[in-house]
């Protein structure tokens, strides 16, 4: 059985983080982001991952699967995925749909500690549901 540590820093090595540094600066979140803390992001959302056996998450930056085996391995896969473009052409304006989706970024947001980013979408969250009513 490969060790947690060991997955997460073999995952580390094989990022092109010059890449990835350069999407994120292309993108310009409004802060400068150095690879360090993308690195150290990367570490807490993985370590997250494989804690509590969640099988999939999508993040800004990343989406990663998780399956654990019968003997305790696991397979980990880690996609860098800056740009991400969803319709949905079933229910184009139904405010109600958008809910679920901020409800449910909103949760993530709050599973990986990132607080930040869970402010912002309860502010879209409680703008959205008087137009509701």
């Amino acid at each position: 059985m490969e060790s947690k540590e060991k997955a997460i820093h073999s995952i580390i090595n094989q990022v092109n983080w010059e890449l990835v540094l350069y999407n994120v600066k292309q993108l310009n979140f409004g802060k400068q982001t150095t690879q360090k803390q993308l690195v150290e992001e990367l570490v807490e959302i993985l370590n997250n991952v494989i804690i509590t056996d969640k099988k999939r998450l999508v993040t800004d930056l990343w989406t990663i699967t998780f399956e654990r085996a019968n003997d305790g391995n696991f397979i980990l896969e880690v996609m860098f995925t800056p740009i991400i473009v969803w319709m949905d052409t079933f229910s184009k304006n139904n405010k109600k749909e958008k809910v679920n989706r901020l409800e449910q970024r909103l949760k993530l947001a709050l599973e990986i500690e990132d607080y930040e980013k869970a402010s912002k979408i309860k502010k879209s969250l409680e703008k959205l549901a008087p137009k509701l009513k």
